[in-house]
Parts: structure tokens; sequence; C-alpha cells
């Protein structure tokens, strides 16, 4: 609800990309392997610093690789990886679940909204958060998916140069 009226805000700090997702994998890497699934993640030589409240940035991997985790069937894989542009950072969680239906992705970031009703592996919360967060940040967030054959969530944050106003 904070997000919905405007009223949440990050403290922003220069912060590096390749660390933020290493941290990430780190914390979540163990709740993975309870489950026999492969966290396993990439980073790229990205020398420009992003601005960021990292605090807020790990709950967003958390909210999503945590989905992963939780729709992956066991023994599979989670990826974690980043690529640099002219003047954002990508980030991408991509799982070997059984996907999305294309008819169900223009929802997964409504609040309460679940594939399946009845589901009770969540509230429908994570992914609208992990949204507010991103755009907070001035980035986007974004999924794609084909059915058995996963699904990849991404999404880019400006770099530091690039996410402040030119006075």
């Amino acid at each position: 609800s904070v997000m919905d009226t405007g009223e949440f805000n990050v403290e922003r700090l220069d912060a590096s990309a390749a660390r933020l997702v290493e941290q990430a994998c780190e914390l979540l890497a163990p709740i993975a392997e309870t489950r026999n699934i492969r966290l396993a993640w990439r980073t790229a030589q990205v020398a420009r610093p992003i601005h960021l409240d990292e605090r807020q940035m790990l709950r967003v991997f958390s909210n999503v690789i945590g989905n992963a985790i939780k729709f992956t069937p066991e023994g599979g894989s989670i990826e974690v990886g980043m690529q640099e542009f002219d003047d954002r950072v990508e980030f991408s969680i991509t799982d070997s679940g059984p996907g999305i239906p294309e008819s169900d992705l223009p929802h997964v970031f409504r609040p309460f909204w679940q594939g399946r009703p009845g589901d009770r592996r969540g509230v429908g919360l994570g992914l609208v958060i992990a949204r507010g967060i991103v755009e907070a940040h001035g980035g986007t967030i974004r999924a794609e998916s084909r059915p058995g054959s996963g699904a990849t969530f991404c999404f880019a944050l400006p770099f530091a140069d690039a996410a402040r106003p030119v006075l």
C-alpha cells in the first residue's frame, strides 16, 4: 500500500552489480539446496556502479529467486545472470520449472494474483513488491516464459551516472 501511495522511498548508494548478485545468491543457495535445486550465477565485469538501496534490491532478488525455487521441481536449476547495456545493467533469473502460460503473463505482477487458484505457495504479493522496488529505482521488470521451458524474470537498473538528474 505504501508503494501505491507513492510514499515508498529508497536510500540509494553506489554499489557493484556483480557483488549484489553474489550476495543474493549466497543468501538463497541454502534454500535451493534443500530442494535439490542447483542455483548458479554468473557475473560480468561491470566497471560502472549502480545507484541503489541494497537492502531493497536484495528483497527483489529474494522474491524472484524465491518464486523460482517454489515453482522449480526438485532436481531442477535456476540461473542468475547479468548483462551490461549503455545506460543500465539487466539482471535475469531463469528457472527450469513448468513455465507460465502465455495467457497468465500479463497478470503475474498484479496484487494477489495466482496462476492456480488455491495455490498455497504464497499470497501473490512477492512480484508486486519486486516491481515496486525496481520501479522506485527507475528500473523496469518483465517476465518471459514458454510453458514447459521454464520462466525468466528480468529487471534492469540504470547505472549510477544515468540515474541522477543533470543539474
